[in-house]
């Protein structure tokens, strides 16, 4: 089998079919590699950010309509294997110790000085958006269409202007940057050297951090009326990317390449949660929408103050 980029191997992405896992690579073999290849396969934006396959890849992947896991043996097992892996609790107890530190210091302080250091932290994930079409040469595969580019791009904006329908919708935003760290599949390719390991958990940890932080430090406000503008906007965000998705991946076909983009998972699933759903309804774009109930549930539990203090003010 070929790579996805062009280079014979047996070796792909772990969480797309390929083998071995990441985890069976050293990092001694990976410098050994071409560029072009150790940049796709060290940490693409791919993680669980960026999905990107090649044709090729799709013969073992769910969009052949056949259950991956009856007729692959072990090809979805590298992608089992960077669920809570060592390095995910590791990262996930530097998040929380992060945010905790972060919310101690910050309480005592102005709003002044608040807003300044959530302001600070919320660029911390424009670089990344610049970093990875730098690194890997292709514009179109890393375009700024995944949710958490959604919220590297708005974040600034919410922290500063304080806008109350932008930090709500924003809010539920975050999840999807600590599921990003949660469920990331490729972090057994990577180590704390790798300069792919701070470009994804780095701005991930601020996305995930800042939105939350801005309601517990009083810098923004809840509002139940914004549960249909947070649910309308991540709707509106995914069908955006999956247009794009079809229409990039038809330039792609038409030219001959072997890659096909996957902006917010809509073409096919690539962690444990999504691949459930995937199960469920196995159709591109709808199959994430077996999620919404859960949002919105999600949602209710997260205003559930708001709203009971809301009825009994009017009752």
């Amino acid at each position: 089998m070929k790579n996805r980029q062009g280079h014979g191997s047996d070796t792909v992405f772990p969480g797309t079919g390929g083998t071995p896992s990441a985890r069976k690579v050293s990092a001694k073999n990976r410098k050994a590699w071409p560029r072009p290849y150790r940049q796709h396969t060290d940490g693409h934006a791919a993680a669980s950010c960026r999905g990107v396959f090649s044709v090729d890849e799709k013969a073992s992947s769910p969009d052949n309509g056949t259950d991956s896991k009856k007729t692959a043996g072990k090809e979805d097992v590298p992608m089992m294997e960077g669920f809570l892996g060592e390095r995910h609790l590791v990262s996930l107890g530097i998040y929380f110790a992060f945010a905790l530190l972060l919310y101690l210091f910050l309480r005592k302080r102005s709003v002044r000085v608040r807003r300044t250091v959530l302001g600070i932290l919320s660029f911390a994930g424009l670089p990344a958006l610049v970093w990875y079409p730098l690194a890997c040469g292709d514009l179109l595969r890393f375009l700024p269409l995944e949710l958490c580019s959604f919220t590297a791009l708005l974040l600034p904006a919410a922290v500063l202007t304080g806008d109350r329908k932008l930090n709500n919708v924003l809010l539920l935003w975050s999840f999807g940057s600590f599921c990003a760290i949660l469920l990331n599949p490729l972090e057994t390719a990577w180590s704390p050297g790798d300069t792919e390991f701070w470009m994804f958990y780095a701005p991930h940890a601020a996305e995930a951090a800042v939105p939350p932080l801005m309601f517990a430090l009083g810098l923004a406000e809840k509002d139940p009326r914004c549960i249909p503008v947070s649910v309308g906007s991540t709707f509106a965000a995914y069908t955006f990317s999956h247009a794009c998705n079809r229409l990039i991946n038809a330039f792609y076909a038409r030219t001959g390449s072997p890659y096909r983009v996957n902006y917010m998972f809509a073409e096919r699933p690539e962690n444990p949660v999504l691949d459930a759903c995937w199960r469920l309804l196995p159709v591109p774009y709808l199959y994430a929408l077996v999620l919404l109930p859960g949002v919105v549930l999600l949602l209710l539990l997260l205003y559930l103050p708001q709203i009971a203090g809301k009825k009994r003010k009017n009752g």
